[in-house]
């Protein structure tokens, strides 16, 4: 899976950074050994150039999801391949996801009103790494301000996988 493979890339990059800070000169050239040669692979596997974005798994090819391709953006797996676009993956995502109140999980989802900060929050970050603010902020305006209700001062969300129904405004 693109998400799994992706974070565990972040993970080796972060593990580095760790032993550095700790001292384990050893330990983080291991780290940054590994990381580009997995990264490298995860990019051979899982990126899809005819789609433009990543895709969910090595048995499901034409499926793409949100955190996964989130994730790839975040920790930088494109800048390992210069034929990989990060404006175009994040082009190719808001495409492929689009669903009537942002963004579906994955291509395989029927979009349903439904609006999933979660999953956006992923690619809102993995945006904002590779310099795209601009498309962040159009997301969080597309989906968080969706769960606002007009002239209220706050607002609660809860984390994790929470929904909100349709916007009905």
């Amino acid at each position: 899976m693109t998400s799994t493979n992706a974070h565990y890339y972040g993970c080796l990059q972060q593990a580095q950074q760790m032993a550095t800070a700790a001292g384990d000169a050893a330990s983080a050239s291991a780290y940054a050994a590994q990381a580009p040669a997995f990264g490298q692979t995860v990019n051979t596997l899982l990126y899809n150039a005819q789609a433009g974005m990543y895709s969910a798994s090595t048995t499901q090819p034409a499926v793409f999801d949100e955190i996964g391709n989130g994730y790839a953006l975040l920790y930088g797996l494109p800048a390992l391949d210069p034929s990989i676009d990060p404006t175009t993956l994040a082009a190719s995502l808001t495409r492929a996801l689009a669903g009537p109140k942002g963004p579906c999980e994955s291509s395989a989802a029927t979009p349903d009103g439904n609006i999933a900060p979660r999953e956006v929050g992923w690619e809102v970050l993995g945006r904002l790494a590779t310099g795209q603010a601009q498309g962040a902020l159009d997301l969080i305006r597309q989906v968080w301000g969706l769960m606002l209700p007009q002239n209220t001062p706050t607002t609660a969300v809860a984390a994790g996988s929470m929904r909100c129904p349709a916007f009905s405004g």
